[in-house]
Order: C-alpha cells, then structure tokens, then sequence
C-alpha cells in the first residue's frame, strides 16, 4: 500500500509540472477531443444511464438542492443576473420574452 501512495505522489507531483509548463496546450487537446461528436455521444450515453439509475439520482438531486442553497451561490447567481440585467441589449430581449409569453397565456385561457 505504501508503495502505491508514493507512487501516486509522484506522478500527481509531475501532473502538476507539466499542467503548469504546457496548460494552454494541454487544456486546447481536451477541448479538442472531448467536442468530437463520438465523445459527446458517449458522455451522453453515460450520463444517460447514471441519472437513469434512482439512487443516483436522488442523490444528485439532493446534492445539487444543498448546493443552491447556499448564501455564496445565491449571492453570486444574484450578482450575475444584475449584471445581465444591467445590459440594456439583455434587458430588452427579455422584456419582449416576457410580453410574447403574457399574450400566449392570454389566448391559451
């Protein structure tokens, strides 16, 4: 066991280097691969298939309930969408989103 501890020691210690010497160029090759539609593909598929699981899902949801629950997350979501808000193009986009959907449940009733 010990030997394995080392081990991953090291090579977490060379990871580290290498991220720090070549991190543009190690970040654009992930990027590069994982936006090929066989990637995409297969992380849909397994992500399919892990929310399709009920355990997991339930404890994803939980999870992700606690999460958006705390007082930083929502001050930042706040933050965010007053900065948005503060963009006069968002602004009008979302008051005509508004309006057409007021006229849509309108006719629906």
């Amino acid at each position: 066991m010990q030997g394995t501890l080392k081990a991953r020691s090291r090579k977490s210690v060379a990871s580290t280097v290498a991220w720090a010497a070549n991190h543009d160029s190690h970040a654009a090759n992930i990027k590069k691969t994982r936006s090929t539609m066989v990637s995409r593909l297969k992380t849909s598929k397994q992500a399919k298939a892990q929310w399709a699981d009920p355990v997991y899902a339930a404890a994803q949801s939980a999870n992700n309930k606690e999460i958006a629950s705390r007082p930083e997350v929502k001050a930042a979501k706040a933050a965010a969408l007053k900065a948005r808000w503060a963009d006069p193009e968002f602004k009008v986009r979302m008051l005509a989103a508004r309006t057409a959907k007021k006229s849509i449940d309108s006719v629906a009733r």
